[in-house]
């Protein structure tokens, strides 16, 4: 049963990775119903989602599409119109523009000229064929970073165009369903916060170096995407705006990763106390102590130890947690590594120094008086949580401020990170003046550790 127990957590960690990312792959199909056309101006109507085909029309643009046009009746002709007295008038036939042509009589001096309209007659217009695309005119280039968050504004760029509100710019997200079933967010059309143009960013390009680009940007909130409880989505952004009284529809070169930081923190909570878990058992298959993991020699808590723990399960969670949003290993700031690598190695330094302190080995040890004297192990106490603030060189413990001010700013360091890293959608950088401060209070911690004993 022992040996059994890893391979079920593993095997409940594998599926819940796969439930957690939904392994979604890009589907080829657009969905049907997807056109780019361009909005009428109406200030009244609702701002949101829906298709821009189907958008709400104005009420005259309602009953012109249901209304027949009205036959315009003519008017009796006045006297002195050059027609014989008592003889009906000539009424022209209507062309196909629906104007009158002009009836074919003799030529009367008195008669009006036949082209003139009688008085109370509008002629009807002719229709207005719509106008061409601009020649040499394609639609804008879109870039849409991958792994935002749905917590913060989305940002998405339109390259080399400026354009404004007037634009109407609207965004659809086509998602991937090859395993997931179908949101209740798909097919939805969502308007921008902002329209900003003129805006200049920094865009990575081939050989992993980055490039100034300038254009527009939009800003759209999408908290009301649904995420059907998973970590990410993965669409591909369509942007349709109109240019020059004509629709365009620009498309993302890639799909992207949308994300939930609710969502994938707690699928990273999860995952990360399954491992906990995991170790505990691991830690227990032969009857062991799982607190041996975080004490010293003497079976007091050792502070450098419990400070790597907390390091270890605050940072892997949160790169678990964006490294689910994104579907790859996120970018580690330099700082953070630095503060790993700092507890770590002061870890090691503090079980050294105990380990010289224990006189275990010695440096050169003496032969016994009687070889058959067997040596007493060193004392094991129990564990305490005051044992972190507290030092045991005599043998009782005393307070110790060295220890006190590294575990405080511990403390203190872990709930910035943590809190800032879900709070700014990104990893923290922790900045280095706070770095420098951890490392002296490693550094009070450890040396005396280090330093010989009388």
């Amino acid at each position: 049963m022992k040996r059994a127990v890893p391979v079920i957590f593993l095997i409940v960690l594998i599926g819940v990775l796969w439930y957690a990312v939904g392994s979604q792959e890009p589907t080829a199909i657009p969905e049907p119903g997807l056109v780019c056309e361009v909005r009428p101006t109406n200030p009244a109507a609702p701002s949101g989602s829906g298709n821009p085909a189907t958008a709400n029309p104005t009420p005259q643009q309602a009953a012109g599409a249901t209304e027949k046009p009205r036959n315009v009746e003519t008017p009796a002709p006045m006297k002195g119109s050059g027609t014989a007295d008592g003889a009906k008038p000539s009424v022209p036939p209507a062309s196909s523009e629906g104007q009158s042509k002009p009836a074919e009589s003799t030529p009367n001096p008195g008669a009006k000229p036949a082209d003139s309209a009688p008085s109370g007659a509008q002629p009807k217009p002719a229709e207005t064929p719509p106008k061409p695309t601009p020649t040499g005119t394609a639609p804008a280039r879109l870039h849409m970073p991958d792994g935002q968050v749905v917590s913060h504004a989305v940002h998405i760029y339109l390259l080399d165009r400026n354009l404004t509100s007037e634009a109407q710019p609207r965004l659809y997200l086509l998602e991937s369903n090859a395993v997931t079933e179908r949101s209740k967010s798909s097919g939805k059309w969502w308007d921008p916060w902002v329209v900003a143009p003129g805006q200049t960013w920094s865009q990575p390009v081939e050989g992993g170096t980055t490039a100034a680009k300038s254009g527009t940007l939009l800003l759209f909130d999408l908290k009301n995407v649904d995420f059907q409880g998973k970590a990410m989505r993965r669409v591909k952004p369509i942007v349709c705006y109109s240019e020059g009284g004509q629709p365009q529809m620009s498309i993302g070169e890639r799909d992207v990763n949308l994300g939930n930081i609710v969502y994938a923190s707690a699928w990273a909570v999860g995952i990360s106390l399954i491992g906990l878990v995991l170790i505990v058992a691991l830690a227990k298959s032969k009857g062991g102590e799982v607190m041996q993991l975080l004490t010293a020699q003497d079976g007091h808590l050792s502070l450098a130890q419990v400070q790597i723990t907390l390091w270890t399960i605050a940072v892997g969670t949160i790169v678990l947690g964006y490294g689910l949003v994104r579907l790859a290993i996120p970018e580690i700031p330099e700082s953070l590594v630095v503060l790993m690598g700092a507890s770590l190695a002061t870890g090691g330094l503090a079980f050294f120094g105990d380990m010289k302190n224990q006189g275990n080995p010695p440096a050169e040890p003496a032969a016994p008086a009687n070889p058959a004297t067997p040596v007493s192990p060193p004392v094991k106490h129990a564990w305490r949580f005051r044992d972190l603030v507290e030092t045991f060189d005599s043998g009782v413990g005393e307070g110790s401020l060295a220890k006190a001010q590294m575990l405080f700013w511990t403390v203190i360091l872990i709930v910035m990170f943590v809190s800032k890293s879900v709070l700014d959608g990104a990893i923290w950088n922790v900045p280095w003046p706070l770095v420098a401060l951890m490392g002296f209070s490693q550094a009070g911690y450890v040396v005396p550790k280090l330093a010989p004993k009388n």
